[in-house]
C-alpha cells in the first residue's frame, strides 16, 4: 500500500513575499498549503487564488482542522518575534523571513524560545544560496581576488 507524505504548511501574511511562498508550496509535491493567515480583508483574494482557507489570526488557525506542521512568517519585521513564538507555542515549526527580529535581544529570545520548544526555527535568507554569492564566497576564501580593501 502506498500513500503520499507531505508537509502541511501555512503562510502567515499576504504582503509582497507571502504569495510567492504560497506559490512555491503549491508547486511542490512534497508540501501542501493548508491555509493562509492574515487579518487584512484583501488576503481573501490570495486565499481564493490558491484555493485554500483563510484565517484572521494564528489562534484561529491553531484551533482549526488546518493546523500545519510548519508555517512561514511573511509579516512586517516588527511582528516576527511575537508571531513566531505564538506558532512555536502551538507546536508548529517556523520559517521566519529575514530579519529574525528588529533587535538583537528579541532575536536571541526567539532562538532560546525555539530551543526550549524542541521545534525548528529557520530564517529565510535565500540569497546565501545564490550562485553568485556562493562563487564570491569561494573566491574570498581562496584569496584569488587579492587584498580586499572595501
Amino acid at each position: 500500500m502506498s500513500f503520499q507524505t507531505y508537509v502541511k504548511i501555512a503562510v502567515i501574511g499576504t504582503g509582497l513575499i507571502g504569495p510567492r511562498h504560497a506559490l512555491s508550496i503549491s508547486e511542490n509535491p512534497e508540501a501542501q498549503l493548508v491555509c493562509i493567515v492574515d487579518p487584512d480583508p484583501a488576503a481573501k483574494s490570495v486565499a481564493t487564488k490558491f484555493k485554500t482557507t483563510l484565517y484572521p489570526s494564528i489562534a484561529d488557525m491553531l484551533s482549526s482542522p488546518h493546523k500545519p506542521d510548519a508555517a512561514i512568517v511573511c509579516t512586517p519585521n516588527h511582528t516576527h518575534v511575537a508571531l513566531s513564538k505564538e506558532l512555536l507555542d502551538g507546536g508548529v515549526h517556523v520559517l521566519v523571513e529575514k530579519p529574525i527580529s528588529t533587535d538583537i535581544a528579541s532575536g536571541q529570545d526567539l532562538v532560546t524560545h525555539a530551543e526550549r520548544s524542541g521545534l525548528k526555527l529557520l530564517v529565510g535568507h535565500h540569497r546565501r544560496f545564490n550562485p553568485y554569492v556562493v562563487a564570491t564566497k569561494r573566491a574570498l576564501e581562496e584569496g584569488s581576488l587579492g587584498k580586499i580593501i572595501a
